[in-house]
């Protein structure tokens, strides 16, 4: 099992782990299987490089955490927030879109685009020209 693996599943547990005077804390103490245990006291050295690697950049400037920053010039200008963390947008659900995707009903693996629905008579694109070309 590689130090990755162990860490993924330490972090399924809800354990955080931490490197301190050459040793690996973690807590809540209640999360800690004697299996798991076990694994990250075979594994020590390896888990201890890996928690001691420093992160950089995830700390806020003191005292400008709110001030934008600029990046770039002239038009390629972006005001970018200095100290906040940064995240992924959600895939849209089927549920709430406008027009949901529909699957071709002849090859089952195209959607149909909703804008094309009528001319192509609910097939994909694909499947529409080929029956109109053969």
């Amino acid at each position: 099992m590689t130090v990755a693996a162990l860490l993924a599943e330490a972090a399924q547990f809800g354990l955080e782990l931490w490197a301190e005077n050459g040793a690996v804390r973690f807590r809540p103490r209640s999360a800690m299987s004697s299996e798991l245990a076990a694994r990250l006291r075979a594994n020590r050295d390896e888990v201890l490089c890996v928690l001691q690697v420093p992160t950089i950049g995830t700390e806020p400037i003191a005292g400008r955490a709110h001030e934008p920053v600029c990046w770039g010039n002239g038009p390629t200008r972006r005001l970018v927030g200095n100290g906040f963390e940064s995240h992924l947008v959600a895939a849209v659900p089927d549920a709430i879109l406008a027009d949901p995707i529909v699957l071709c009903p002849q090859c089952r693996s195209r959607p149909v685009l909703a804008e094309l629905r009528k001319l192509t008579g609910g097939l994909c694109y694909s499947c529409w020209e080929w029956e109109v070309r053969s």
